[in-house]
C-alpha cells in the first residue's frame, strides 16, 4: 500500500473511532464518575474553592488541581448535555495524542498507528467513562514532543497543563529533568511549569493548605491490583503492609529509569513509557480510567505487546461497564455490584502480568545496549 492510501486509511480509522466515541458520549450518561463531576461542578459554580473539602454523591473527595475548578465553571450543569461536554475534550485529546505519537515516532508502522487509532481502551474511556485522563496524557505527549525539539519553554507550559489536569505527571518530572541536558533549558522548563500551574490556578491556589491536603494528600483507593493484592490472595502477608513499600519502589523506579534509558540512547518518549509501565507494575491502587495512560506508550515496545495490552484492558473495562450498567450501557454505577468476580480477577492479573513483561522487555533492551557498548569498548 502506498503512502497516500496509508494516510487515507489512518484518517478513516480516526474518523470511525471518533464517531463511535461521540455517539457514546451523546447517547449515554457514562460511569458514576460523570455524576460525581456534575456534583462538583454545581458546587464549584456556587462557591468556587469550597469544592475542596466537599464530597461527591458516593463520598468521593474533590482531589483535582485548582485549574479544574475553572473548567467546571464552564460546563453546563443545568442541561442534560453535561455528560457529553464532559467527555468531548477527552475525545478531541485522543486525536491530538495520535498525531503527537506519529510525530514522535515517524518510523512507527502503519499497523501500529491503526491499532492506536482504533484501540478499545480509548473508545471506552474517552467515549463512555467520563474523566480527564486522556486530556492529561495529550498534554504530557505535547511536553515530550517540545522537549525533544529543545523547546524548553513550550515543553514546560505543556507539562504544567498536564499537571493542571492531574498531578500524576509529576511522576514523569525526573524524565524531563534528566533528558533536558542544558542547565539553561532545564531552568526554563521548571519556571514555565511553575508559572503555568500557579497562574492558571489563581485564585484557588491561594488556599494552599486545602489544595495540598486534597490534591497531593490523596493516596488513591486500594484495589484488586498489584503485588500487595496478589500476595494477600496467596496468604503471604496482609496487603496493607506491602502497599507502602511498593509505592515507594514505584517512585524510586520513576527516578532511576530515565537515567538508564538516556544513558543507553533511548528517547524521552521511551523513558516515559518505561515509567508508565513501572507505575502499572508496582502501584497498589488502580482505577479503570488510569488504563488510558498507557495507550500511547505501549506501541513502543512492540506491536504484540500493544495488542495484548489493548485486548486485555478493553476486555476488563467493557466487562466492568457491562456489570455496572446491568448490561444496558447507559449508566454504569460501580457501586451497584460486587467490585470483583472471577473473570475480572483473571483479566486484572493477566493485564498486570502483561505490564510486567512489557516493562521487562524494555529493561532487557537496556541491558542489551549496555552489553553492546561494553563489547565495542573492548574492541577499541
Amino acid at each position: 500500500m502506498n503512502e497516500r492510501n496509508s494516510r487515507l486509511l489512518l484518517v478513516a480509522a480516526v474518523l470511525f473511532a471518533t464517531s463511535v466515541k461521540l455517539l457514546l458520549a451523546w447517547f449515554t450518561v457514562g460511569s458514576n464518575d460523570v455524576v460525581t463531576w456534575l456534583t462538583f461542578a454545581k458546587t464549584a459554580q456556587t462557591c468556587g474553592g469550597c469544592v475542596y473539602g466537599s464530597l461527591g454523591p458516593y463520598g468521593d473527595p474533590f482531589n483535582h488541581p485548582p485549574f479544574i475548578i475553572h473548567v467546571l465553571n464552564l460546563l453546563p450543569v443545568s442541561s442534560g448535555l453535561f455528560p457529553f461536554w464532559l467527555r468531548l475534550p477527552s475525545i478531541a485529546a485522543d486525536v491530538v495524542s495520535l498525531f503527537l505519537v506519529h510525530r514522535l515516532e515517524p518510523d512507527l508502522s502503519r499497523n501500529a498507528l491503526l491499532l492506536l487509532a482504533l484501540n478499545p481502551v480509548s473508545v471506552l474511556i474517552s467515549g463512555f467513562h467520563g474523566n480527564t485522563d486522556p486530556v492529561m496524557i495529550a498534554f504530557l505527549l505535547a511536553a515530550i514532543f517540545f522537549a525533544t525539539k529543545s523547546k524548553a519553554v513550550l515543553a514546560g507550559l505543556a507539562f504544567g497543563m498536564a499537571v493542571n489536569i492531574k498531578v500524576i505527571p509529576l511522576l514523569f518530572a525526573p524524565c524531563f529533568l534528566v533528558y533536558i541536558m542544558s542547565k539553561k533549558r532545564r531552568a526554563q522548563f521548571c519556571v514555565s511549569v511553575i508559572l503555568a500551574v500557579l497562574l492558571l490556578s489563581l485564585p484557588y491556589v491561594l488556599d494552599a493548605r486545602e489544595v495540598v491536603k486534597s490534591v497531593l494528600g490523596y493516596r488513591g483507593l486500594f484495589t484488586n491490583w498489584g503485588f500487595a493484592h496478589y500476595a494477600d490472595l496467596a496468604g503471604l502477608r496482609p496487603s496493607h503492609l506491602l502497599a507502602k513499600p511498593f509505592q515507594w519502589a514505584m517512585f524510586a523506579v520513576s527516578v532511576a529509569l530515565p537515567f538508564c534509558t538516556r544513558r543507553h540512547g533511548l528517547s524521552l518518549f521511551y523513558a516515559c513509557a518505561a515509567v508508565t509501565l513501572g507505575f502499572y507494575f508496582l502501584t497498589p491502587s488502580l482505577a479503570l480510567q488510569y488504563l488510558a495512560w498507557g495507550v500511547p506508550f505501549v506501541v513502543l515496545p512492540g506491536f504484540g505487546y500493544a495488542t495484548l495490552y489493548y485486548i486485555l484492558s478493553g476486555s476488563l473495562i467493557s466487562l466492568q461497564y457491562h456489570r455496572w450498567s446491568g448490561g444496558r450501557w447507559i449508566f454504569a454505577d460501580s457501586h451497584s455490584v460486587l467490585p470483583v468476580t472471577a473473570e475480572t480477577e483473571f483479566l486484572s492479573f493477566a493485564l498486570w502480568a502483561t505490564c510486567g513483561v512489557t516493562l521487562f522487555s524494555i529493561v532487557r533492551q537496556i541491558a542489551r545496549r549496555s552489553k553492546v557498548k561494553i563489547l565495542v569498548a573492548r574492541d577499541r
